[in-house]
């Protein structure tokens, strides 16, 4: 691990020189496939990942229905360590990528923390935006169309993977977004008609941004605010 790689995390980016220092002999290098998260970690498996590459979602479900979901990737940690029990009846971490991770574990995070205060703030920053994305992801659902959003996902998964081509399949885009696969692909039809994507077989490449970003909804932009510690 050096003074490069620390920069893909945002949170581990933030940090002081002094926190980092500290911090960094407790960090372990993971991968996981893509894939829900629960079926790559042991029952007693109590950490907190500092994601350096690749996205994951957040699906939220209620009375066993996906309601939303959440897109993170590098600007975001996944910490499970926390008991969910708030009503809902389900959060769970879906890989969509092969995501890389620095993990932490729950007893050295506790540890270290209240010595640590810039990343003490960054964890707390990471959170308020987790949670601010979650209350934006469901108001989309209820007010902007299925094209809107699926160009508006398109564009926030690139920005995260700094990539235009995205491997994903119209089945888990269907799923994520709580449509049927036939809609999603009519939707991503309309989006390929107009020039903004182009698509294969478990991908989709974005060939005009700007063209993408004519057919996204609001959210897309408000979701590049990220609030300060």
């Amino acid at each position: 691990m050096n003074a490069v790689t620390r920069h893909n995390n945002h949170i581990i980016s933030g940090l002081n020189a002094n926190d980092w220092q500290i911090l960094q002999p407790h960090l372990e290098y993971i991968e996981f496939k893509s894939g829900p998260l629960s079926t790559q970690r042991g029952p007693n498996d109590f950490y907190v990942y500092f994601v350096v590459s690749g996205i994951f979602a957040l699906t939220i479900e209620v009375d066993k229905h996906d309601t939303a979901f959440v897109l993170l990737g590098q600007d975001s940690l996944i910490d499970a360590t926390v008991s969910l029990d708030n009503g809902l009846d389900a959060v769970q971490v879906l890989c969509l990528t092969k995501l890389t991770a620095y993990a932490l574990s729950a007893s050295t995070a506790s540890a270290l923390l209240p010595n640590l205060p810039s990343l003490e703030a960054g964890l707390k920053t990471a959170n308020r935006n987790t949670f601010m994305k979650m209350a934006r992801v469901t108001a989309c659902s209820q007010n902007h169309t299925s094209q809107q959003r699926l160009a508006s996902w398109l564009l926030r998964a690139s920005d995260l993977t700094d990539n235009l081509r995205l491997t994903i399949s119209h089945q888990v885009l269907a799923q994520l977004h709580g449509i049927r696969r036939a809609g999603a692909t009519v939707e991503l039809g309309k989006l390929k008609a107009s020039n903004a994507i182009t698509t294969g077989y478990g991908w989709i490449e974005i060939k005009d941004r700007a063209v993408l970003e004519q057919h996204a909804c609001s959210c897309y932009h408000a979701s590049t605010v990220v609030l300060q510690p």
